[in-house]
């Protein structure tokens, strides 16, 4: 997680991002970043959140989804 919080500051994000998209990775948990479980966490986050807040844990898997992509490739 250090790494990847690393990735976010040397992309200029902002603390307050880098602490809501830590946030958001530690309530995705530890299931792998696959399309079926994505769309069983994201349907579940629509019962009970606004669309806003869907579009914003979807934007910080989508980024930790990139970050995981590019240190594999290393």
């Amino acid at each position: 997680m250090k790494s990847y919080l690393q990735y976010l500051k040397n992309k200029n994000y902002s603390p307050n991002t880098i602490k809501t998209y830590q946030r958001i990775i530690g309530y995705y948990g530890p299931a792998s970043l696959n399309t079926t479980n994505l769309a069983q966490f994201i349907k579940q986050l629509n019962k009970n959140h606004e669309p806003a807040t869907c579009q914003l844990y979807v934007a910080a898997l989508k980024s930790y989804a990139k970050f995981q992509k590019i240190i594999n490739l290393d």
